[in-house]
Order: structure tokens, then sequence, then C-alpha cells
């Protein structure tokens, strides 16, 4: 059995995934008779590799493009050369009290979560300030505010719950249908109130989000935070299933999925040549072009993937020397005054978070940005690109 050792890289500003594949692979150096080969080591084939393993052994085999697993879920930290640095998420960072699958995995593996108390959020839409969104719907003309005193999730029950659902299909984009229900100042107040524009600026499918709205809306609403970061999920189901016998091979991108004519399937990576009963394909659209083959044609001629639609993310992490940012407090709350989350729609800057949990709380770090609006997108890419030429001449 050949397990490639698992490592973690410093990712300072992650935008789409992109695979790594080059368009000349090495000859492959053996064959390996797998049941189930699993392409992809994010958290989802992970979790695959991780629930087959104990049953199967050695006859998973995962391949992974990255020299780490984990995909998306990345952790960084100030110092990369220490182990034992603390480490903060690029990508995700929580877990809520109503993910019960996450939180049994996390007691499963033995990782410890810390779960500070909630306290304010800070945001300046339309030249106004508020701790609280419900403090800014006087700045939209026309929207009324909700008499239980939450506006925002009375007007997305209306998207939810409404008599217009039924005719989602009919409308071309989210935005579209927004502003059809919920009004045009109503659109306005959703899009700065998030923290995510992307789900107001991008082309989604209405049907398909409301089906995600309705899964996601009501996680809620205390967040617990792994020690060690989010890796630790990754990290632990890994280690858990290459204890049972499963093969990861990282650094190893696939570049074909072929079937063959047993009924099986033919995988060929840039370091092996793999024949298994079942394929178990976890990689994103942008992974999956890098990848040839009848399985992937098949795939790709579907509709379903064809609406898959990529969104970019920029996220920007800072330590500081001092934790300046504790002085930011709401003088009207009477406990757990402290502001952890502050966003705006002016600029590109537009989120901060304030760790306040007690492993990432002593690092003096701070997430400065995450921002999913195609524009900021682009900009963040383009400042990476500066950034790294002026490194290089320098």
């Amino acid at each position: 059995m050949t397990v490639r050792p698992l490592s973690c890289i410093l990712v300072l500003l992650p935008l789409s995934l992109v695979a790594c594949t080059s368009e000349e692979t090495t000859p492959p150096n053996g064959d390996l008779e797998c049941d189930v080969v699993i392409v992809g080591g994010g958290v989802g084939g992970l979790h695959t590799a991780f629930r087959l393993a104990p049953s199967l052994g050695d006859k998973v085999c995962l391949f992974e493009k990255e020299a780490q697993v984990g995909g998306r879920i990345k952790d960084i930290s100030l110092d990369d050369s220490d182990p034992n640095a603390p480490r903060v998420g690029a990508g995700a960072r929580r877990v809520m009290e109503g993910q019960t699958v996450l939180l049994d995995l996390a007691t499963e593996l033995g990782i410890q979560l810390e779960t500070p108390p909630i306290t304010q959020d800070l945001i300046n839409a339309r030249g106004g300030f508020a701790f609280s969104k419900e403090g800014l719907v006087n700045l939209y003309p026309g929207l009324t505010p909700d008499p239980g005193g939450d506006t925002e999730t009375a007007l997305y029950d209306k998207l939810r719950f409404g008599p217009e659902r039924a005719n989602a299909a009919s409308y071309a984009n989210f935005e579209a249908y927004v502003r059809a229900v919920a009004g045009d100042e109503g659109y306005e107040f959703l899009h700065d109130m998030s923290r995510f524009r992307a789900d107001f600026k991008v082309p989604l499918d209405v049907a398909g989000y409301l089906d995600y709205l309705d899964e996601e809306w009501d996680v809620c609403c205390t967040p617990s935070y792994p020690i060690g970061g989010m890796s630790q999920f990754p990290l632990g189901m890994a280690a858990g299933a290459t204890e049972k016998g499963a093969q990861i091979f990282t650094s190893d991108p696939v570049a074909s999925i072929d079937r063959n004519a047993d009924g099986g399937f033919d995988i060929v990576s840039s370091s092996h040549k793999a024949h298994a009963d079942k394929v178990v394909i976890a990689v994103p659209p942008v992974g999956m072009d890098k990848i040839k083959g009848d399985v992937v044609d098949d795939i790709k001629a579907q509709q379903v993937y064809k609406d898959i639609v990529g969104v970019k993310v920029v996220t920007i992490t800072q330590w500081w020397e001092t934790a300046w940012y504790a002085n930011i407090v709401n003088p009207n709350a009477t406990e757990n005054a402290r502001v952890w989350r502050g966003w705006t729609t002016e600029h590109c800057l537009n989120f901060i978070e304030i760790p306040l949990e007690p492993y990432a709380a002593a690092a003096n770090v701070t997430r400065s940005v995450y921002n999913d609006d195609p524009e900021c997108s682009n900009i963040g890419k383009t400042l990476q690109t500066r950034e790294t030429t002026l490194w290089k001449r320098l």
C-alpha cells in the first residue's frame, strides 16, 4: 500500500479551485485493484473514504490533485513552518448548532469545539450605521418593518412560502424573483444585509436556490469552532480512513476516467492506473474540466451539470500586533457588547470577522475580507497577481 504524507500549505487568497493537471502526465507506474476509486480529497470524498474503509480496507483508493487534503476547507497560520501555530479558516470556520451531522462527526473524530457567546454585528449601508439589520430598515423607502422585529426573515419567508414560489421556474434568475416578490427596496435590503453578494448578483436558478434556502435558512443559531481549525475534519477523516487501510494519494491528479469491458472503470492519474468496480467523483466543475474520458464526457453532457454556477471568493486573513478591534462595542448592549462581525456595501473590503473563540482570539487574527461579489473577486485576483509579481522582482 502506498500512502503519501498529508500536509498543509499556506493559502492567503483562495479563489475558485483550479486543477493543476498538465497536458502531459508521467507514465503510470503500476496498476491498483480497487473496489471503489474516489476522485477528490475534499470533505465529500474523504467522508466517503472514511465510511467505506472499515469494510473495504485498501480496496478504497482516493486521489487528490493537491499536496494536502481538505479541498476548500483550508486553515492558515502566520508561521506555516510551525506545526503548532494557531490556524484559522480561509474557507469554512464554524459549525452551527443545527448541523448535527458535523457535530456528531466532531465527537467521533475527537475534535474539540469552542462555543463563544454570540455578540454584536456592525452594519454600514446607504450611509447609515447600525448594530442590527432592523436598525437600517428606515433607509429603504416603502419597506415596512416587520412587527416582530425581523424584517429580513419576514422577507425570506415571503420568498420561501409565498404563493409566487409555485411560479419560480418562470423567472430568469433569483434577482428577478426577489424583486417580483419583495419589491425593489426589499431586494436592495436583502442584498445589503447579506454578507454573500453573489447570491443576488449571479444568475442562479430560482427553484434550486429556494431549495437551498429551505435547508440553510433554519440552521440556527449558535456557532462552534474547532480547536485547530475546520481542517481538523478532513485531516481526521483522512487519518481514520488510512488507519483502516484506505489508500490516499496526494499530489496525484486524475487525468481520465473510462468504462472498461468488464463493466468497471479504468482511472489514470499522474502516477497510477487503477481499476475499480465503482467510482465516486467528488470534484467541482473546474476540476472536472481537467479530466478526460467517456465517464466525464457523459456527466458534462447532462443539463444538470451545465447548470452549475461557480462563484469566486476572495478571503484575506490578517494578524495584528494588538487586538485593536476589541474596543469596537455596541454602547447600548448590556452584555456581550463586542462586535464580532462588520460589513458594508461601500467597497470591496466588505466584511470583517473577529474571532472570539479562545483558540483563534489569542492569535490576534481577523478574517478581514470575505467577498464573493463578482467584480470584487476580479479585483482581488488582480491584486494577488500584482503582489506575486512584485515579490518576484524583489
